[in-house]
C-alpha cells in the first residue's frame, strides 16, 4: 500500500484540488490512503476533508497549532499504513502516471528516494528538476524555469537531492532515518542522509506534478510558521560535496567540456553574489 502524506496548513482550495486530482491518478482505492496532517487550519479545510473523505481513505490528523512540514510529517508517517510513503505539498497536482513511474522507479533495491518532474501549473516551466551544487552558491535547483520539455530536464538520473514538494521512499528506509530533521533544508537533508545508507537518490521525469510552489508560506501570516535556520544543517553537512552543476550542463551540451568554460561560469555567479569587485 501506498502512503501519501500531505501536511496543510489554511488553502483549502488547493488542497481539494490536490486530493481531486489523486482521486483521478492513485488507482484503485484500496491500494492507496491519504493521510492529512492539519497544522491548525482556520479555513475551510476541515469542511473540504469532511466532503471528500467518503470517497477516497483520508486519515485526518488534527493538530492544535501550525508544527511545520518536518514535524507534520513526522507525525503523518507515524499513522501511515503502507510500506512505501509519498510526502506530498498541498498546492500540487499530480498528473496521470505519477504513481506508477515513481513505484516503478523506486522498485530498484539500490533507490531510496525519487521525485518527479514538478512544473508550474499555467506556465509549464520548471519548478524543480534536481538540486545540483556550486561551491558558491551551494545547492540550487537546476533548470529552473525552463521550459518543461526542455531536453535537460527529460533525462532521468541521479542527483544529491530533490524538492520535497513530492518524494516517495519506502517506509523501511524513512524509519532507519528516524524521518525528517528540524533543522531547516529537510528536504535535502533527508536525501543527502539516504545517500549515506549507500541509496541512490532520482529524480524521474515521466513523473509529472504541478506545482504552484510556496503557497502555504507566500499567504501565510507573520509568525504563523515555524522557523528554522539553516545553520544545523550547515554543520552537519560536513562532506565536501562535489561542485557537480557544470558536469550536467556539460552533459547536455549546453557547456563546453574545458576548464575556462567552467572558470567563467562560476566567475558568473560570484558576480551575481557580489563576491567579486
Amino acid at each position: 500500500m501506498l502512503s501519501i502524506i500531505i501536511p496543510v496548513f489554511n488553502q483549502a482550495s488547493y488542497t481539494k484540488a490536490c486530493l481531486e486530482a489523486l482521486l483521478v491518478t492513485c488507482g484503485e482505492l484500496q491500494t492507496y490512503q491519504v493521510v492529512i496532517v492539519d497544522n491548525g487550519s482556520t479555513d475551510e479545510t476541515a469542511t473540504v476533508i469532511e466532503n471528500i473523505k467518503n470517497r477516497m481513505p483520508i486519515e485526518y490528523i488534527k493538530n492544535g497549532r501550525n508544527l511545520g512540514f518536518s514535524l507534520g510529517s513526522n507525525i503523518g508517517a507515524q499513522s501511515a499504513k503502507g510500506d512505501t510513503f509519498v510526502f506530498l505539498n498541498n498546492d500540487t497536482i499530480p498528473q496521470p502516471g505519477w504513481r506508477k513511474a515513481l513505484e516503478g522507479c523506486l522498485n530498484n533495491r539500490h533507490i531510496g528516494i525519487v521525485g518527479p518532474r514538478l512544473l508550474y501549473p499555467h506556465s509549464l516551466k520548471v519548478n524543480h528538476a534536481g538540486y545540483v551544487t556550486n561551491q558558491y552558491v551551494g545547492f540550487y535547483a537546476i533548470y529552473h524555469n525552463y521550459p518543461g520539455d526542455f531536453h535537460g530536464v527529460l533525462k532521468q538520473r541521479s542527483y544529491k537531492a530533490l524538492l520535497g514538494a513530492c518524494i516517495m521512499i519506502r517506509r523501511q528506509t524513512f524509519e532507519q532515518l528516524n524521518g525528517f530533521s528540524e533543522i531547516g533544508l529537510e528536504d535535502i537533508d533527508i536525501c543527502l542522509r539516504t545517500r549515506e545508507l549507500g541509496l541512490d537518490v532520482v529524480y524521474v521525469p515521466s513523473a509529472v506534478v504541478y506545482h504552484h510552489g510556496s503557497v502555504t508560506i507566500e499567504n501565510s501570516a507573520a509568525n504563523s510558521m515555524p522557523v528554522y535556520t539553516n545553520l544545523e544543517f550547515a554543520a552537519r553537512c560536513k562532506e565536501n560535496l562535489e561542485n557537480d552543476d557544470c558536469r550536467y550542463y556539460i552533459e547536455d551540451g549546453i557547456m563546453e567540456p574545458t576548464s575556462k568554460a567552467i572558470e567563467e561560469w562560476n566567475q558568473l555567479l560570484k558576480k551575481q553574489l557580489g563576491l567579486t569587485e
